[in-house]
C-alpha cells in the first residue's frame, strides 16, 4: 500500500554541530553521553534548540553548560508522524491530490489510515475510503509538532552569535557485551583465545566519531520504565584495536584506543584482545542427587583455565559468552559454550562444556537408618561407568543438609564447604568403578 506523503511549509533556523562526544557504556542497556555543541543564540533572552538526541534519553539527567544563564529546559516528543499531524487539523481546511494530479479540498472532519471524511466547501460530507492514493498538502506543520527528539531551552545571554554549550545526558537502549572464541587443542591441554566486544545501539540516536569507554560491573539504578526496543542491523569493525583497561572505584574501565561512530539501530563489533596457548584442565564431574536415579546420566564436562600472566592471561575479564571449537581433521567443530562472569585477576574460570557421551554416573541411596532425634545415618553408592578407551577420573559433588560427618568412604574426599564434599573416583578404561560412603546427619 502506497504511504500518505505530507508536503509541510515550515523554517527551524538554529545552527548547531558537534564538536566532541564522548559515550560510555554500561552492561545494563543504558549510556553516559557527554557532547559538546557549538549554537547560534541572541543577545538577551531567547529560545534555540538541539535536536540530534536520542529518543531514549532520560529528560531528567540532562546537564548543560553554557556561558549564560539556562531560564528553562523543555523536552519535545510529540513526533510529527502523519496521524498527529492530521489531527491537529480537525475542522481545519486540507488539500488532496491524487495520482492524475486531480485535486480535492474540503474542512477535515475525520482522518485515519481507514478513511478521511472532508467537509466540501460548497456543502456536503466527502467519504474518501482509501486514503492511501493521495498526498495531502498542509499550510504548515501545528504548534508544539518536531520532527525528531528535542532540547529546547529558554537562555539569557550577554551577548550574540556562536557559543559552545557542553550537554551530558544518560540514554537508555545502548549496551556491550564481551564475547570470546576459543580452540582447543589436540589433547585438550591449552587452548587460543581471540575476544570481541558487541556495542549495540538502540537508543534512536547516532554518535559519531565518538570516544568510546566501556564500564564492567554491576552498577546499581532505579528504574521506572522501560526502554523502547528497536530493529537492529549487524556491521563489523574492520580494524582490531585493542581496549585501554583500569580500574575505576569498584568497576573496571575499558577505552577504546581511537573513535569510532555508532549508528542507531547498529550493532558493530570491534577486536578486543587476543591470547594463545593458555593452559586449561580438563574435569569430570557428577553432581550427585537427593534422590535415588531410575536411570543412569551423563557426567559433566568442565575446563578449568586461570586467568594468571603466566598463563598468559592476568586480566580484568568481563562477563560474556564464550564458544569453544576443537580442530577435526582440516575442520573446526564447535563442543560447547559457557558464560564467563565478571573475572578479576588470579580468578579461576570454570567452563561447562556439555555432558561425557562415554561416562554414565547412577546414585542409589541403600540404607537411611534414625538413630536418635534428629540423627540420621544414610548410605549411598554411586556406580560410574566409563567406556572411554583410556582411564578417567570423576570429580563427584555430594551435597548434604544440616550438620554432617562422613563416618566412611572407599575413596578420598574434600569438604568442598559447609555443604558439599567432594569425592574423586578413578575409572579404569572401558570398566565400573562405584564409590561407597556413609555419613551422619544432625538436623538442628
Amino acid at each position: 500500500m502506497k504511504s500518505i506523503n505530507f508536503l509541510f511549509v515550515f523554517f527551524f533556523a538554529v545552527a548547531i554541530s558537534a564538536q566532541e562526544v564522548s559515550v560510555t557504556i554500561y552492561n545494563d542497556n543504558f549510556a553516559v553521553v557527554r557532547e559538546k555543541k557549538e549554537i547560534q543564540v541572541e543577545k538577551g533572552i531567547s529560545t534555540f534548540r538541539i535536536t540530534d538526541i536520542p529518543s531514549a534519553i532520560e529528560p531528567a539527567s540532562v546537564k548543560i553548560k553554557f556561558d549564560g544563564e539556562i531560564l528553562e529546559q523543555n523536552y519535545k516528543y510529540d513526533l510529527a508522524d502523519k496521524y498527529s499531524v492530521l489531527r491537529k487539523y480537525l475542522n481545519k481546511k486540507i488539500k488532496l491530490t491524487d495520482e492524475k494530479g486531480n485535486e480535492l479540498t474540503g474542512k477535515l472532519i475525520s482522518g485515519s489510515g481507514n478513511g478521511f471524511v472532508l467537509e466540501q466547501t460548497g456543502g456536503g460530507l466527502l467519504i474518501i475510503s482509501n486514503p492511501s492514493k493521495y498526498n495531502i498538502a498542509l499550510e504548515k506543520l501545528p504548534e508544539n509538532f518536531v520532527i525528531t527528539p528535542t532540547l529546547e531551552y529558554l537562555a539569557k545571554s550577554k551577548s550574540g552569535g556562536k557559543k559552545e554549550v557542553e550537554l551530558s545526558y544518560f540514554t537508555g537502549g545502548i549496551s556491550w557485551t564481551a564475547e570470546y572464541v576459543a580452540v582447543l587443542n589436540e589433547n585438550d591441554s591449552k587452548m587460543d583465545l581471540n575476544s570481541w566486544v558487541t556495542l549495540t545501539n538502540n537508543s534512536g540516536g547516532t554518535f559519531r566519531n565518538a570516544k568510546i569507554k566501556l564500564v564492567a560491573g554491576n552498577v546499581n539504578r532505579v528504574r521506572n520504565a522501560p526502554y523502547p526496543v528497536y530493529a537492529m542491523e549487524k556491521t563489523a569493525d574492520a580494524e582490531a584495536d585493542n581496549f585501554n583497561e583500569r580500574n575505576f572505584f569498584e568497576y573496571h574501565i575499558y577505552e577504546l584506543a581511537r573513535k569510532t561512530t555508532i549508528a542507531n539501530k547498529e550493532s558493530k563489533q570491534i577486536a578486543f584482545f587476543d591470547a594463545q596457548n593458555i593452559k586449561v584442565k580438563k574435569r569430570y564431574v557428577f553432581r550427585a542427587p537427593s534422590y535415588t536415579m531410575q536411570q543412569p546420566e551423563n557426567v559433566s564436562v568442565l575446563l578449568d583455565l586461570k586467568n594468571t600472566e603466566g598463563n598468559n592471561l592476568g586480566k580484568a575479564l568481563p562477563k560474556g559468552k564464550i564458544k569453544l571449537f576443537k580442530k577435526d581433521k582440516d575442520d573446526l567443530e564447535f563442543i560447547g559454550e559457557d558464560e564467563i562472569p565478571h573475572t578479576a585477576k588470579g580468578e579461576t574460570i570454570h567452563l561447562r562444556l556439555g555432558k561425557a557421551f562415554d561416562i554414565k554416573a547412577k546414585y542409589t541411596e541403600i540404607n537411611r537408618t534414625k538413630i536418635a532425634k534428629n540423627v540420621y545415618e544414610t548410605e549411598g553408592n554411586i556406580k560410574i561407568h566409563n567406556s572411554k578407551s583410556s582411564d578417567v577420573t570423576v570429580d563427584v559433588i555430594k551435597n548434604f543438609s544440616g550438620d554432617w560427618e562422613i563416618l566412611r568412604s572407599n575413596v578420598d574426599y574434600a569438604k568442598v564447604n559447609s555443604g558439599s564434599v567432594k569425592f574423586i573416583l578413578k575409572i579404569p578404561r572401558n570398566n565400573v568403578a562405584v564409590l561407597k560412603f556413609k555419613v551422619r546427619l544432625i538436623y538442628n
